[in-house]
């Protein structure tokens, strides 16, 4: 049994697992990477209630599902039909949907626009085992440090979440849903800097969000005031202000010590229209 374990991606992280299928009846390699970019829509979920999400979403969407193993029955033109939510289709809405029936690939996250589907298929293959670490990070020039770096980011990110998790209730801030959950920091670590790094450590600097809204967030979307109203930049429309639930106001309830941290992101990452 393979000692590596899948982890669903979140903003930051050094590696990303990729789900692989099986090959195709014409021999062909399929894996779940960005074809379309990372801002380009891609249809995942079940066959018969389709999502359609950028890269980052549409991958967490599909790691979460395969390690909740969730499955639903539906109706269909032939009776019930038992389905994944681990699924994506490899193109438009008419493509087949794929499932990581071959397995799973951990690639580093810099890499991940110079990996081929051919490459991904190719390891796991090789390896004969449904969870492979990349021979580009084995191979990696800083060797076993660049591994142990990971292995303390996943500790420095569990860490995080479960503070964060506390502080939080343990429920999205502002939805008040209690599954799908990611510990968001406020102040993103890339600039909380080496001699700064207790504010990435800080639970007073992490926000609890659905992952859509996570990432809403990390995109300068959404950000807000010192009192914690919420502001939506102009770049949403009115369309995906009522998908994402924003179309109502809305104001969280701060702790004072997060205040430094509110401030940076409303004024270096929020998109406002000043």
């Amino acid at each position: 049994m393979s000692p590596l374990e899948i982890k669903v991606y979140e903003a930051g992280d050094s590696t990303v697992w990729i789900p692989v299928s099986s090959r195709s009846p014409a021999k062909e390699a399929r894996a779940l990477l960005p074809f379309a970019g990372l801002t380009g829509l891609y249809n995942h979920g079940f066959k018969a209630a389709p999502e359609s999400s950028t890269f980052f979403k549409a991958l967490a969407s599909v790691q979460s599902a395969y390690l909740r193993k969730e499955k639903k029955t539906f109706k269909v033109e032939k009776g019930l039909e038992s389905q994944r939510r681990d699924a994506w289709r490899h193109g438009q809405s008419s493509s087949s949907s794929l499932s990581p029936t071959l397995g799973w690939v951990e690639i580093p996250i810099r890499q991940l626009m110079d990996m081929s589907q051919e490459e991904l298929a190719s390891e796991l293959e090789r390896s004969e085992d449904r969870l492979v670490s990349s021979t580009r990070i084995q191979k990696d020039p800083e060797g076993s440090m660049f591994r142990q770096a990971v292995r303390e980011e996943r500790t420095f990110q569990l860490e995080f979440r479960t503070r964060a998790l506390d502080v939080w209730e343990a429920k999205c801030a502002l939805s008040g849903a209690t599954c799908m959950l990611e510990a968001a920091h406020i102040k993103g670590v890339a600039a909380c800097k080496s001699d700064l790094i207790a504010e990435a450590k800080d639970p007073f600097n992490s926000i609890i969000l659905n992952v859509a809204l996570h990432a809403l967030l990390d995109a300068g979307l959404i950000s807000f005031t010192d009192d914690g109203t919420l502001l939506v930049s102009e770049n949403i429309n009115t369309h995906d202000r009522t998908v994402y639930g924003l179309e109502q106001p809305r104001k969280v309830r701060f702790h004072i010590k997060a205040l430094p941290y509110i401030q940076y992101h409303r004024n270096h990452v929020f998109m406002s229209s000043s």
